[in-house]
């Protein structure tokens, strides 16, 4: 390699965001483990350590209570089989803050074959990992929601006509829930002859006006053939042209309220 190559490879390395670390081949089972060689300027600015305090000392030394050990066991495995291996494995800075990385080890062979050294690049993933861990938390904590409720929740993607309800509205009126491809038509078929028109009128006038709330009182009939009062509301979702792409919404059953209103308007 030309020495200018040299000097641009080494400056790459030293300006990189990624960590990149070099490591003795063995021992594996020492004690204190392969030690470091070799570290770039980014293992200060994602661990906190100095490269001062990381040379001569081992991986081991960001690891913590939550590190992973069946993946430490993944990599070892490999490592042991001289094979390169890709790993996201919580590490702690020198704070011991929590940090999640991203580890691609790579043997690195001498001139006759042997391998002497691993090669390890560590990208900070922590934010993408803890976005990750929010939207599972938000999914779960939304089936939660709406295994809890008697509430019909349904998300209309427009464009594509596929409608997505809530596992109530199998329990309620025994229609299939989940998504469905053909999304207005499947749910419109099931509103009262009467109020369908009017219904469909109205939310087409809301669709094509710019406003964000919509909503409509209707009857509903469910698989068995009962008529229900269902009180429905959405949120629109639209572009920078005002035009809907998306409706969320509830459905709720009033049927109960609605037989209170008609005895009480008799009885008047």
């Amino acid at each position: 390699m030309a020495d200018w190559q040299t000097k641009l490879l080494n400056e790459y390395i030293a300006r990189s965001n990624d960590v990149v670390l070099i490591t003795e081949n063995e021992p594996l089972d020492a004690p204190h483990g392969p030690r470091i060689v070799f570290a770039n300027e980014a293992v200060e600015r994602v661990t906190g350590y100095s490269v001062e305090e990381v040379i001569g000392q081992t991986p081991r030394m960001f690891q913590g209570r939550d590190t992973d050990r069946q993946e430490l066991d993944r990599i070892r495995a490999a490592l042991e089989k001289e094979q390169p291996v890709y790993a996201e494995v919580l590490n702690y800075t020198k704070s011991g803050t929590p940090i999640w990385l991203e580890v691609n080890i790579s043997p690195v062979s001498a001139d006759h074959g042997e391998i002497t050294h691993y090669l390890a690049i560590q990208r900070d993933i922590t934010a993408r990992k803890q976005a990750q861990l929010d939207r599972e938390k938000a999914d779960e904590r939304f089936h939660l929601i709406t295994g809890a409720t008697k509430d019909v929740i349904w998300d209309w993607n427009i464009e594509r006509d596929e409608v997505w309800r809530s596992e109530s509205y199998q329990r309620q009126y025994g229609h299939a829930a989940g998504l469905v491809s053909i999304g207005k038509s499947s749910w419109a078929q099931h509103v009262e002859d009467e109020d369908r028109n009017r219904v469909l009128a109205s939310l087409r006038a809301f669709l094509n006006s710019a406003e964000h709330l919509w909503s409509a009182e209707y009857r509903f009939r469910a698989k068995e053939g009962r008529l229900h009062w269902v009180s429905d509301r959405a949120m629109a979702e639209r572009d920078r042209t005002g035009k809907a792409h998306r409706l969320i919404g509830v459905v709720e059953d009033i049927t109960h309220r609605k037989m209170l209103e008609e005895r009480l308007s008799q009885a008047e």
